[in-house]
């Protein structure tokens, strides 16, 4: 009996590149469910009925990596309103900003680190985006999270198979491990947290 002891480094570029050939092999299915919801799209518009709002606005949603911040950003597309959806630098290529619901989506830096920075960072998207502000808050205690919606399936292909293959990537060529996926948000959960 051989027994194999690799290194931290090597296991961890082994779960990589196993975890990368998985998505692989998950893609054909993904890009068959996702083609197959583009099209029920494009032949179910004609008889869609568009909900216009009385007072159209601009919403500002942040955390925009978050599967409620898609919600979110669908909810209020579909009532009628204009979507704008931040993150910080870190995620900019979050898949959420493929979704039909989302009209503009920017990147801030990261509060806990230049709090400053961040919140000039989300004044010059109001006076760019935003003619006239009107606050939005709201916050999701329950709700469904589901990534995937017929109506908008572009946010499931692209978590899967373009950001978190590009954060695995990244991992790999720095050599660093990750414990687990979480595919919800697109984010690689390192040793030791965030």
């Amino acid at each position: 009996m051989i027994i194999l002891f690799v290194s931290g480094e090597l296991s961890a570029s082994l779960k990589t590149v196993g975890t990368l050939l998985l998505l692989l092999l998950a893609l054909p299915f993904n890009l068959l469910l996702v083609s197959l919801a583009l099209l029920w799209k494009v032949l179910t518009i004609p008889f869609q009925r568009r909900i216009s709002a009385e007072n159209r606005q601009k919403v500002l949603i942040t955390g925009g990596k978050m599967t409620k911040a898609l919600q979110l950003a669908r909810l209020f597309n579909h009532a009628g309103h204009e979507v704008t959806l931040v993150e910080t630098h870190k995620y900019w290529l979050s898949g959420h900003r493929f979704s039909f619901a989302v009209k503009n989506f920017s990147t801030v830096p990261a509060p806990g680190k230049d709090t400053e920075g961040y919140c000039q960072g989300l004044l010059d998207i109001v006076k760019r985006s935003f003619s006239d502000l009107q606050a939005w808050i709201k916050k999701v205690t329950q709700g469904t999270d589901a990534i995937f919606q017929v109506n908008d399936p572009l946010p499931f292909l692209m978590v899967h198979h373009w950001q978190i293959p590009l954060l695995l990537v990244s991992n790999l060529v720095n050599l660093k491990s990750w414990v687990k996926i979480d595919f919800n948000i697109g984010k690689l959960v390192e040793i030791g947290g965030d």
